[in-house]
């Protein structure tokens, strides 16, 4: 299945299929539900993308047998863009502007299976582990700003031991947990199937499932954090920022309404809130 890439075929077909082995064979479900699971869907880069990038230093870091793919843009103190789920670092590019106008190096990184990076799957363990792999080799790092799943890898990497300044999460989740729930829903999977594939995911990476939820290590954060979220989010609902603001000591929330999941990285006043929250000082 993995290799015929099941992401690119029709969801509905694909859930009729599901529910079905789910039913009568749940040993193959997870197996064909795991290589669902850590497989990015297909994302083609548009040419104002790729003129985007072409604007950035591409430089190529090593990781488990292959390389990411990542840019340098500006400089000053360092920091770093992480896109989410299905995503890739030109999503970035209404903010990677401003932030170097207002005296910061930005780098990006393109997640393992995704963008230019090199492998064909990925996971929240493995974007926070590239994360940490590139900033190893910037030095200091001012500030980490993750979209979406890569606020929650952030997150993470955090608790891993990388040391930041200042952290914004723009429509991150905050409970990988429920991911699994809608993932499950979305392909037609029972809970017998979900709970093997958890299993599965725990083993794999040597992290027990619960411990990816920030509400379990959000208290001991101690690095400033700026949370984004739009109320009419259809792709990770508000609420998951209501637990970073909770949670997280000093965390600040700024709310939007009618952004949705994607548009918010280009708003405006999205932007010139981060670039306030992390930059040494105002936009030129």
């Amino acid at each position: 299945m993995s290799k015929l890439n099941a992401r690119s075929i029709p969801v509905p077909v694909l859930r009729q299929g599901m529910s079905l082995l789910d039913r009568y064979t749940p040993r193959l479900a997870c197996r064909v539900a795991e290589s669902l699971f850590y497989t990015p869907p297909p994302r083609t880069m548009s040419e104002r993308a790729r003129r985007f990038l072409s604007t950035g230093e591409l430089e190529r870091a090593p990781f488990e047998g292959g390389h990411l793919a990542t840019w340098r843009w500006g400089e000053g103190p360092t920091v770093m863009v992480l896109h989410g789920w299905g995503g890739r670092s030109s999503q970035f590019s209404g903010l990677v502007p401003v932030l170097v106008s207002a005296g910061c190096q930005v780098v990006a990184v393109d997640a393992p299976g995704h963008g230019m990076s090199d492998k064909r799957q990925s996971s929240l363990p493995a974007f926070a582990e590239a994360l940490r792999v590139v900033a190893s080799g910037l030095g200091p790092i001012r500030a980490v700003i993750g979209h979406s799943m890569g606020g929650a890898a952030a997150a993470l990497a955090f608790r891993q031991g990388l040391p930041v300044e200042h952290a914004v999460f723009i429509a991150s989740p905050a409970d990988p947990g429920r991911f699994g729930k809608e993932f499950a829903t979305r392909y037609g999977l029972g809970d017998r199937t979900i709970e093997r594939l958890r299993e599965r995911v725990s083993q794999r990476h040597g992290i027990d499932w619960r411990a990816l939820s920030v509400s379990s290590f959000a208290p001991e954060m101690q690095v400033p954090l700026l949370v984004v979220h739009d109320k009419n989010d259809a792709d990770v609902v508000y609420d998951n920022a209501l637990t970073y603001a909770t949670r997280w000591p000093g965390a600040r929330l700024m709310t939007t309404e009618g952004l949705g999941h994607s548009r918010i990285l280009h708003n405006t006043d999205v932007i010139r809130e981060v670039v306030r929250f992390v930059a040494p000082h105002e936009p030129a």
